[in-house]
């Protein structure tokens, strides 16, 4: 059982293609793969529980394919997205209880589809899908590709962070009706009635 990655462990190993994770407590990655140009999978072992998961932690993984996540990682883990490359997927044991993912590998949601944790390789004009009640935080923080994002009606709570660092996003429509939500400042709307907002977030 590993207890602590530490920091930048495996920085700049550019012969480091895979790398699996035994029964891992640490909860942070912490830049461990830092300047690891080569590496392509990433398995976390089962007993990986609430791993945080930060696009920034891969930022240097251009070829970076697939992050396996075994059954016991909890749904309460943060994913956050970012531009990984194309054919980048998550790959999710289908025993896991808690969490599910998409066809593509791009989405990751709770299991019965009402909680969006992470999509990846969003772009352009976004629409979140059918069925999705709860934005979690950061799902699309970090994501430089998104111009604008429409979330639908039945959507009631939109968490922090959610658009963090999204350099080109111009336009977010919000639902006429949300229960509720977290923004930052610029994004802030007290009445979380129907609008748009502009460019700054």
């Amino acid at each position: 059982e590993i207890q602590d990655l530490g920091f930048n462990t495996f920085e700049n190993c550019v012969s480091l293609k895979n790398i699996t994770f035994p029964n891992i407590q640490d909860k942070s990655i912490n830049y461990v793969f830092l300047g690891c140009a080569n590496l392509e999978k990433v398995i976390f072992a089962e007993g990986a529980t609430e791993i945080i998961l930060d696009a920034s932690d891969f930022s240097d993984c251009k070829k970076l394919k697939s992050i396996e996540l075994p059954s016991s990682f909890n749904v309460n883990s943060i994913l956050a997205s970012g531009n990984f490359s194309d054919d980048f997927k998550f790959v999710v044991d289908s025993k896991n209880p808690f969490i599910s993912v998409s066809s593509d590998g791009k989405k990751i949601t709770s299991k019965d589809g009402k909680i969006l944790y992470t999509w990846v390789g969003a772009s352009g004009d976004v629409t979140v899908p059918d069925g999705i009640t709860t934005i979690e935080k950061g799902v699309f923080a970090n994501n430089q590709n998104i111009t604008s994002v429409k979330i639908p009606n039945f959507v009631e709570f939109v968490n922090e962070d959610v658009f963090s660092n999204c350099t080109n996003l111009e336009t977010v429509v919000f639902p006429e009706k949300l229960k509720s939500g977290i923004y930052e400042e610029r994004w802030n709307d007290e009445t979380y009635e129907y609008e748009k907002f502009e460019k700054n977030c």
